[in-house]
């Protein structure tokens, strides 16, 4: 048993003084509020939940900064950016893989994302080989060696547009038969080992056949696992949408398959109210992923709709141009401060601040996308944890009603003391415990992509 005491902990969305919180067996056994530390207990300034991540591309990692140049066309946008990630994952392979996920995830936890949901759909190599299974136990073990706690969630790919039924050159790396993948996924499930899991995903409706979204939706509400799928991030997909189907894709989804609490739907960045409105009576989690969404210029979802309409959301670092949960939550907040020229457009009222509405709703919305149902850090939750230092100059002069408030919008990086997954911590002073090392093996890694 580990015991934890700390001066402030933000425990079950509320903050409380002088707390003791026992852990056994990586999850929280019990805690209380307003008493004195024992001989035995551990000592911690400020205590909060950990960040899910709840949509990752982790192989992107090894991209960035390499598409920033303007292309030959003059016009750059997500399309453009895409050959370049094309070019990269034609470069991968289970070996290449595994220390670029090792560095990403470990950037993760230091940054404060305690989970990831990894959203995985290179599947096959550039010789042909389908090795699916391989690059899955790549990430597994990368995760399993840094500490992160992992929903794995293959993903299904088989078309490259709406009614077109061939993939091109480089998207033959995504495609797996709807056998072939409901067999990794059961493989996946099989392997999966303490502190992971495993859920389901198609790529998007573009991506997938409507007999495959039918398959693949009624899996995972027969396995009640998380189901993610891409939806309105481009412009492009919603008029192709339109053309065939007569709809735009949410709203094509939602009229052909039963969406429920399981799902989480990524970007739905060109959404209008009326499709929000009969997304939010299903429960379903929105991940937003601003900071990739800005550098692809995809476009700002409707928060404020979705907001009002009491969506829950999640953050993700998506192409991880930015590892940072809340960096993610201040452009969020950002983007419709200037579009709407106005501050505070995500606190709920006067008695609740920005950040920490933010954060209590990327916590709960996240862990839901990444299949953890418990509240974060109530008894029988995930011992999953940051902790922070009150004398750390971001914090000072800051409260218990302020210190998200400066975590969010300090942009400052060096906040995060130590960071627990499952009882264990893997970060200490700011850095993760096998930070030079694993460094070292991705520098040799990208260096050989790239060169």
């Amino acid at each position: 048993m580990t015991t934890l005491f700390a001066n402030r902990a933000y425990l079950e969305s509320k903050w409380y003084r002088q707390v003791r919180i026992q852990i056994e067996d990586g999850k929280v056994s019990s805690w209380e509020s307003s008493t004195n530390p024992l001989p035995e207990d551990e000592l911690v300034n400020i205590l909060i939940p950990g960040v899910p991540n709840a949509h990752s591309h982790v192989f992107q990692r090894a991209l960035t900064g390499h598409s920033e140049h303007k292309s030959p066309s003059g016009r750059d946008d997500f399309w453009s950016w895409r050959e370049n990630m094309y070019r990269l994952a034609e470069k991968l392979n289970p070996e290449v893989l595994k220390p670029v996920a090792r560095q990403a995830y470990a950037e993760m936890l230091a940054a404060g994302y305690t989970s990831v949901a990894e959203f995985h759909y290179i599947h096959q190599g550039g010789n042909g080989k389908h090795h699916a299974n391989n690059m899955f136990e790549a990430l597994a073990e990368a995760a399993q060696n840094v500490g992160i706690r992992l929903t794995y969630l293959p993903i299904l790919y088989e078309r490259s547009g709406f009614g077109q039924a061939n993939l091109n050159v480089t998207q033959q790396l995504f495609a797996l038969n709807l056998d072939d993948f409901v067999d990794h996924y059961h493989y996946a499930n099989e392997q999966s080992s303490f502190g992971m899991s495993v859920g389901l995903g198609l790529h998007s409706l573009r991506a997938v056949s409507e007999s495959s979204l039918e398959h693949v939706a009624y899996l995972a509400k027969n396995e009640e696992c998380p189901i993610h799928i891409h939806i309105a991030e481009q412009t492009a997909e919603v008029d192709e949408c339109i053309a065939i189907h007569g709809a735009k894709p949410l709203r094509w989804l939602l009229d052909n398959v039963e969406i429920d609490d399981n799902w989480c739907l990524v970007h739905a960045t060109h959404t209008d109210e009326k499709e929000l409105a009969s997304l939010a009576s299903t429960s379903a989690v929105i991940c937003l992923c601003p900071t990739t969404e800005a550098n692809l210029g995809d476009g700002i979802f409707p928060m404020t709709v979705w907001k009002a309409l009491g969506g829950g959301i999640a953050i993700g670092s998506d192409s991880q141009v930015s590892i940072n949960p809340f960096e993610e939550l201040r452009w969020l907040e950002y983007g419709h401060r200037l579009v709407l020229r106005s501050r505070n457009i995500y606190a709920t009222n006067p008695s609740t601040s920005t950040g920490e509405t933010l954060f209590q709703e990327a916590v709960v919305g996240g862990n839901r996308a990444c299949g953890h149902w418990r509240k974060p850090l109530a008894p029988g939750s995930n011992a999953d944890l940051i902790t922070l230092n009150e004398d750390n100059p971001v914090l000072a002069g800051h409260n218990s009603e302020s210190i998200l408030d400066a975590l969010t919008f300090c942009g400052i990086h060096n906040v995060i003391d130590r960071v627990m997954v499952s009882g264990k911590w893997v970060v200490r002073e700011g850095s993760h415990i096998a930070s030079p090392k694993l460094e070292k093996e991705y520098a040799e890694c990208v260096q050989k992509l790239w060169n």
